[in-house]
């Protein structure tokens, strides 16, 4: 099977670089709110951001998601009022959980592969070093008898949690769909502190999981 590196640095560098993509909108507080007019690539187009605040997190996301209260999770929205998609975030104690973040991460992926058994799936991860801490940043596509599904997942820690960030797309992914999964996660706020501080990416290494044995079959260092 013939895999290929997605360019990543892009994705993630101009997340929140509002100098490149913004035509119009504010920032309070370090969040984006209202409307955003965006050229990303040569593509156009628009967003309505709102700011959700439980007074221990703070986080963007677009007016067209629908949120969740669920005590599982950090943060839970359903995607466009859509019963399949979603957009979640997760944290763990490493050490109430005993795992390291690459540890939490190869388990991550052995829970695809025994979710998923029955299904077609292709995907891989790449590990990200940015300037404060390492990332691992997973995408695959899953095949069943009805439909496609495409997940975007982003695993790292901060004072002793790991976070886990998921987004799943029941349609076609598009280019925008990581940049909007990176302004999302890039935008979290914990106790008042950007769990972000510089989303600069340092260095990009190419782990390519075979998602059907776990294995890492290549890495190279770009």
């Amino acid at each position: 099977m013939e895999w290929s590196l997605p360019e990543l640095s892009n994705t993630f560098t101009n997340a929140n670089d509002y100098s490149k993509f913004s035509k119009k909108g504010t920032i309070a507080g370090g969040l984006k709110r209202g409307f955003w007019h965006y050229e990303l690539d040569g593509e156009k187009f628009s967003r309505i951001w709102s700011v959700y605040d439980n007074g221990s997190i703070q986080i963007n996301y677009p007016t067209s998601w629908e949120l969740k209260e669920n005590k599982d999770f950090l943060f839970f929205s359903r995607l466009e009022n859509r019963s399949y998609d979603f957009f979640l975030v997760k944290r763990y104690s490493i050490s109430e959980i005993g795992l390291s973040l690459e540890d939490y991460f190869h388990s991550a992926v052995i829970e695809l592969k025994e979710k998923e058994a029955n299904n077609k799936t292709h995907g891989l991860c790449v590990k990200l070093e940015f300037e404060e801490r390492d990332v691992f940043y997973l995408r695959f596509d899953v095949k069943d008898d009805d439909k496609n599904n495409a997940f975007y997942n982003l695993y790292t820690e901060h004072n002793g949690f790991i976070y886990d960030f998921a987004m799943r797309v029941g349609t076609p992914p598009v280019e925008t769909d990581s940049h909007l999964f990176a302004e999302v996660v890039f935008s979290l706020k914990v106790e008042g502190e950007a769990l972000f501080q510089q989303n600069e990416l340092l260095n990009q290494k190419e782990w390519i999981v075979d998602l059907d044995t776990t294995e890492t079959i290549d890495t190279k260092t770009h």
